[in-house]
C-alpha cells in the first residue's frame, strides 16, 4: 500500500468517518508493516490533542459578552417634520445650512460668520459671540473663515414653543508647522510617528 492511500485510510479512521472495508484494507496494510498501528495512534493523539486546544479556546470565547446591538436608531438619523423644518428657519436666519455661496475671509470683527451667527434667532439663550478668546493672540490670518454649520439635533423646547436645535460650528483654520508626522504600526503593531516628507511648496490658488 502506498503511502498516500495509508494516510487517507488513517484519516478517515481518526476523523470517525471510515468504513468496515477501510479497516480491512488497513489491517491488510499493518499485515505487512506493523508499524501502521503505531501510526494510527500517533494521528489519533495528536488529533484528540488538536480538539482539546480547540475546546479551550471555544470556552474561553464563550466568557466573552458581546454587546447587543442596540436598536435605537442615532437621534439625528430619525428626521421629523418639525426638525426638518427648524434647519430650513436656522437657514433663512443666515446661519448658513448647506450653503453654495463662500463668505469673505475675514472681516473687522473677526472670521466671517460669527457676527451673523451670534445674532441668529430670537431666542435669548443664544450664547453671544464664543470666538472672541480665540482671536486673541493669535497671528493674523490665523482664522481664515466659518464653514457652514452642521446640524446634530432638533429637540421641542422645553416650554413648548419653538425648537431647541443642537449644531456643530465649524472654523476654517491655518497654521505652520516645522514637521508633518503620520502614524504606522510598527513590527508589534504599536503605533508610531513617522515623519513625512513633505516636499517642495507648489503654489494653489487662494481659498
Amino acid at each position: 500500500m502506498s503511502s498516500v492511500a495509508e494516510e487517507i485510510l488513517i484519516s478517515r479512521i481518526v476523523d470517525g468517518n471510515a468504513a468496515p472495508a477501510d479497516w480491512s484494507a488497513l489491517a491488510a496494510a499493518a499485515a505487512s508493516d506493523p508499524e501502521v498501528w503505531a501510526r494510527l495512534a500517533r494521528t489519533g493523539e495528536a488529533q484528540n490533542a488538536l480538539r482539546a486546544q480547540l475546546e479551550r479556546a471555544l470556552e474561553a470565547a464563550d466568557c466573552v459578552e458581546i454587546p447587543a446591538a442596540s436598536s435605537r436608531r442615532p437621534r439625528w438619523s430619525i428626521w421629523t417634520g418639525w426638525a426638518a423644518a427648524a434647519a430650513l428657519a436656522l437657514a433663512w436666519l443666515g446661519i448658513g445650512w448647506n450653503r453654495g455661496d463662500r463668505v469673505p475671509a475675514e472681516s473687522p470683527a473677526g472670521p466671517a460668520g460669527f457676527d451673523q451667527l451670534a445674532g441668529a434667532g430670537s431666542d435669548p439663550t443664544t450664547p453671544a459671540e464664543p470666538a472672541g478668546f480665540l482671536r486673541e493672540g493669535a497671528p493674523p490670518g490665523h482664522f481664515l473663515e466659518e464653514l457652514p454649520a452642521v446640524m446634530v439635533d432638533a429637540r421641542p423646547a422645553s416650554d413648548g414653543n419653538g425648537q431647541e436645535v443642537y449644531y456643530i460650528r465649524r472654523l476654517l483654520e491655518r497654521a505652520r508647522v516645522d514637521q508633518m508626522y503620520q502614524v504606522n504600526r510598527n513590527e508589534l503593531g504599536q503605533p508610531v510617528a513617522v515623519p513625512v516628507s513633505t516636499g517642495p511648496a507648489v503654489p494653489r490658488p487662494p481659498l
